[in-house]
């Protein structure tokens, strides 16, 4: 990790975090994630952050992408197709269950007149 850009990242993604460090130095935030390293690792760092004096949560150094992503639009357009009997994209469902099929559709036939 290059020191310019961990602070500049710290700067830009937790400006509370930031305004409290500053007033430490650069060089102690610096001083503690090598040292942090050298105990934990790289990996666990970047997945965990450190603890710093004065911060209330760890200071994160990584941002990951969240697990499951849901497009709700999309959602709403798969239903939408299988509630007028059309296609339904099976990439991610893989084959119906024929007996899946027969409950919805029956019911379908409770709700629509």
């Amino acid at each position: 990790m290059f020191p310019a850009d961990v602070l500049d990242w710290v700067r830009v993604s937790q400006p509370k975090a930031w305004d409290v460090l500053e007033k430490r130095g650069a060089d102690a935030v610096l001083d503690r994630l090598r040292k942090q390293i050298d105990q934990r690792g790289t990996l666990e760092v970047l997945r965990h952050g450190i603890e710093a004096m004065g911060l209330r949560s760890p200071l994160k150094l990584a941002e990951f992408k969240p697990a499951v992503v849901v497009d709700l639009a999309e959602r709403i357009g798969e239903v939408d197709a299988d509630l007028a009997g059309g296609e339904v994209d099976d990439r991610a469902h893989g084959p119906e269950d024929p007996r899946d099929a027969a409950a919805r559709q029956l019911a379908l036939d409770k709700v629509v007149p």
